[in-house]
């Protein structure tokens, strides 16, 4: 997934905001999916991140092949 942060941005935006956030959602595509997976049912959000992660280890494995 291109759009997805490197963890080391991950971490600093982690480490930067600790002790002043409960919860940290670095990045426009964590906030993209949290905000739109958050009026779903938990079957409808488990069947979407189903999806989700299917495709990302797909193109995982074809990388790395």
């Amino acid at each position: 997934m291109k759009q997805a942060l490197l963890p080391a941005d991950v971490a600093r935006a982690c480490l930067n905001n600790l002790g002043k956030k409960s919860t940290l959602k670095p990045g426009w595509l964590s906030k993209l999916l949290y905000y739109s997976l958050a009026m779903l049912p938990r079957a409808g959000k488990i069947r979407i991140m189903e999806k989700v992660m299917k495709d990302m280890v797909q193109r995982k494995s074809d990388s790395l092949a």
